[in-house]
Parts: structure tokens; sequence; C-alpha cells
């Protein structure tokens, strides 16, 4: 399958998306389940999407064998943020594959089914290796990532761009990026 990631485009996109995440009520709930009081890691985190669809768009999956299991949508990596949020927008009720993959420490795997349509996973991926396991019956995987960051500025935060990069416009990215850590500073500064 093939895999699409536009990044930076909520803004542009929708009113909706970007407006929600900063939201009082949804970051005490993204909080409460994280333990720790987290804000979006900065405006070009919010959203981005990531689409798997099939190699001749919507129908050819359905025309296709399964698919070996094997081979990941996304690479096993690490996230750049210390906390993603995860939100399935496809209908994931008769999915199969399309789970969430988590190395565990001792090197074997625990695989997470994937959320219902509307439903979300927190999840520590800067810390975590993980991947996404191909959808093997459905036309396409959709969901969106916030990435998040701890509010305290005393608190570590392991943010990096390592693996943002080479999906982003970059003076966009380096322009919130050095933003965001010049406030952190600045907040450190003040204590």
């Amino acid at each position: 399958p093939s895999s699409l990631l536009p990044r930076s485009r909520a803004p542009v996109c929708s009113s909706v998306q970007p407006s929600t995440w900063p939201t009082p009520e949804v970051l005490k709930i993204v909080s409460d389940i994280a333990g720790v009081e987290l804000v979006p890691a900065m405006d070009y985190e919010i959203s981005h999407t990531n689409v798997q669809l099939g190699p001749g768009g919507l129908d050819a999956p359905k025309k296709q064998e399964v698919t070996d299991q094997t081979k990941p949508i996304i690479e096993w990596h690490k996230d750049s943020h210390p906390w993603v949020c995860v939100v399935m927008l496809s209908d994931a009720r008769h999915m199969s594959g399309g789970e969430t993959e988590l190395m565990k420490g001792d090197g074997t795997t625990l695989k997470v089914k994937a959320p219902q349509m509307g439903c979300a996973v927190l999840l520590q991926g800067r810390y975590i290796t993980h991947t996404a396991a191909p959808v093997t019956n459905m036309p396409e995987r959709v969901t969106i990532v916030t990435s998040f960051r701890p509010k305290n500025p005393l608190l570590v935060d392991d943010t990096t761009n390592k693996n943002v990069r080479n999906k982003s416009h970059l003076t966009e990215l380096y322009y919130q990026w050095t933003t965001y850590r010049l406030d952190v500073i600045a907040q450190r500064a003040r204590i």
C-alpha cells in the first residue's frame, strides 16, 4: 500500500481541527490521560494527516489479495514529540490490519487494534518504537495526529525534528520550532 503524510495543512484547510486541540476541555482530557499537563507542540504539528491507499486509489484495495502484514505502512520509528494523539477518521468497524504495533523492552511486539472512527489513542511516541500495519480490506486508512509536549517548562522536553524534516516545509517548521523553543527558555528564565 502507498501512504501520504500531508503536514501543516490543517490551519489552511480547516477552521475546526486547529481550533479544537488547544481548547481547555480537550487539553484537560489529553492531560488527564497522560498524567501530565500537555499542550500542542506547535501549530505545525496540529492535525497532520496520515493516509494509506491501495496502489490504484480507493477502488484498487477491494480487488487485491490480502497484503503482507510484515510490510508496514510506516517503517519502525520513534516520533519527534513526547506525546502524540492519533484520531481515526476511517470507518474501522470491519477493518482487518491497520494495527499500531509497539516494540516492547524485550524486543517482542504488541499489536494494538486500530481505534474506531472518531476515537483516539494517546501514545508516548518519542519513547516507544512503533509502526502501523497495512489495512487489508478497506479502501483507505486515514488518521490525524497532533503532537504534544509538557506545558511545564521545567519538565524534560525531548522534542526533536529528526524524523519530520524530510516531510515538512522547512522555513515554516524552523520558524515555529525556534519560536517555541525560545518561548520555553523565556518561561524558564521567569521562574
